[in-house]
C-alpha cells in the first residue's frame, strides 16, 4: 500500500504588532479608496446605491453597515456633547412639551421624554432600524428584500442621515431658524431619496418612493410615542 503524502502545515499569518495594528487602521481610516472614508462618501451621495452594492457583491472596500451607523452614530454623539447643542436642544423640547399641556403635563411622562432626548442617539436607532428595514421589505424589487438586507439598507441610510440632522441641529440656529421642521422632513426626504437609489436599477417605482418612506416615518412615530409611554410606565417603579 502507497502512503497517502503528509498533509501540509497550516500557514499562519504573521505574529500581531503594533505597527501592523497601525498600518490596518490608517488604511481603514485615512484610504481613500476604501474603508471609512470612501464609504461615507458613497453613503452622502447615493444611500441607497451603496446599500445594494454591498447587499449583492458585498464590496470589500466598504465598511460594513453596522460598523458603519455605530462610528457615525459615536461621532455624532461626542459633537453634540462638546456643542452643548443638544443639552439646549433637549430644554427647549421639555420646555415646549410643558407649555403645550398648559402645565399639566404628568411628571412620569415628562421624565420619560427628558430620558429618551437625552439619548436620542440611541432611541432613534432602537425605533429606525425595525421602522424602516419592515417597511423596506415592500420595496417592489425582484428578489424582494430580506430582513438582513432591509437591515442593511435601514443602517447604510441612518449612517448618511445622521451627519445632515447635525448639520441642521448645528447650523440652522446660527442662522436664527428653528431646526425642528426641518429635523422632521428630512428623514422623509432622504428616505426617498435612498429608495429611489436602491431601486433605480430595477426600474423606477414612484409609488414605492412615496409609500416606503411614509410608511417608514409612520412606523418609526408609532415605536417611539409607544418607547415614551412604556418608559411613562416603568417611571413610577423605578422611583
Amino acid at each position: 500500500m502507497t502512503q497517502s503524502p503528509a498533509p501540509a502545515p497550516e500557514s499562519r499569518p504573521p505574529r500581531l504588532t503594533v505597527a501592523s495594528v497601525l498600518a490596518e487602521m490608517a488604511d481603514e481610516l485615512f484610504s481613500l479608496d476604501r474603508g471609512l472614508p470612501y464609504t461615507a462618501w458613497c453613503v452622502l451621495r447615493s444611500p441607497g446605491s451603496t446599500a445594494r452594492r454591498y447587499v449583492e457583491t458585498r464590496d470589500p472596500r466598504l465598511t460594513r453597515p453596522f460598523r458603519l451607523a455605530l462610528i457615525v452614530l459615536a461621532l455624532c454623539a461626542l459633537v453634540l456633547h462638546f456643542s452643548g447643542q443638544g443639552e439646549q436642544f433637549l430644554a427647549g423640547l421639555v420646555h415646549g412639551t410643558r407649555a403645550s399641556a398648559g402645565g399639566r403635563s404628568p411628571d412620569a411622562l415628562t421624565a420619560a421624554m427628558s430620558a429618551l432626548f437625552a439619548r436620542f442617539d440611541l432611541a432613534l436607532v432602537v425605533c429606525w432600524l425595525p421602522a424602516v428595514a419592515l417597511s423596506f421589505m415592500r420595496a417592489p424589487v425582484q428578489p424582494r428584500p430580506n430582513l438582513a438586507e432591509a437591515t442593511a439598507f435601514s443602517l447604510y441610510a441612518l449612517a448618511s442621515l445622521l451627519p445632515l440632522q447635525l448639520a441642521l441641529l448645528l447650523g440652522l440656529p446660527l442662522l436664527g431658524v428653528q431646526p425642528m421642521g426641518f429635523l422632521l422632513l428630512l428623514p422623509l426626504a432622504w428616505l426617498g431619496w435612498a429608495v429611489w437609489g436602491y431601486l433605480r436599477p430595477s426600474g423606477w417605482h414612484a409609488l414605492a418612493l412615496l409609500s416606503i418612506p411614509v410608511l417608514a416615518v409612520f412606523t418609526l412615530s408609532l415605536l417611539f410615542v409607544l418607547l415614551v409611554f412604556a418608559s411613562a410606565a416603568i417611571y413610577p417603579l423605578l422611583m
